[in-house]
């Protein structure tokens, strides 16, 4: 629409032009849906699977959308109604990290106040409450977790320390505290993974 207002065209091309990029908006949205459902990371080139996640037995499920121009978490029941909003407008969420069905939060990466520096949130999959910032307001800049299987931890690699500390693992309660150092190698840590049971890491050093 704006591009046909910039041309001085009329009213009806501009409603159709409106209408055009509107629906062509959500065919995009429906491919990309789908592909996050049953396409392969190799061959897309991004993170699968955090778009789309079954809930309460395949009752409900929690879709990220940009429905109101955020990409934001929506929880919506099979059998129809209104979609509840999950995470907050106002900024892009970034990336699902895990979505906690037994705990009850959803846990994902955003950037509300600058685009350059990444944090850890979580909320409430009911939609109730405010998110709850999870990276410490002491570490400024871009932050990756991985959360473990049970919803109990946040482990990351981080160099903190000495001048000359490698990097190594570290964890923190899910629900926020002091992190701690896991793992002490002395070339440091390149990735880790999670166990299915969360009593173990396994490392690449």
């Amino acid at each position: 629409e704006d591009g046909a207002m910039i041309a001085g065209r009329n009213g009806a091309e501009r409603g159709a032009l409106e209408s055009c990029g509107m629906n062509l908006g959500i065919a995009f949205q429906l491919v990309d849906d789908a592909l996050d459902y049953v396409g392969r990371q190799a061959d897309l080139g991004k993170a699968v699977g955090d778009d789309f996640r079954w809930l309460a037995k395949g009752q409900r499920f929690a879709w990220t959308s940009e429905r109101d121009g955020w990409q934001r978490v929506y929880t919506f029941a099979r059998s129809g109604g209104e979609m509840t909003p999950v995470t907050p407008g106002g900024a892009d969420l970034i990336q699902v990290q895990e979505v906690d069905e037994r705990g009850g939060f959803v846990y994902y990466i955003a950037s509300p106040d600058n685009p350059t520096q990444r944090y850890l949130f979580r909320s409430r999959l009911d939609g109730t409450g405010r998110a709850e910032r999870l990276t410490p307001a002491s570490e400024p800049g871009t932050h990756a977790y991985q959360v473990s299987p049970d919803g109990r931890w946040l482990a990351f690699l981080s160099d903190r320390g000495d001048d000359d500390a490698q990097t190594q693992v570290w964890a923190m309660p899910a629900g926020g505290g002091e992190a701690r150092v896991l793992t002490n190698l002395p070339g440091g840590v390149d990735d880790f993974h999670w166990s299915p049971d969360s009593q173990r890491l396994a490392v690449i050093a």
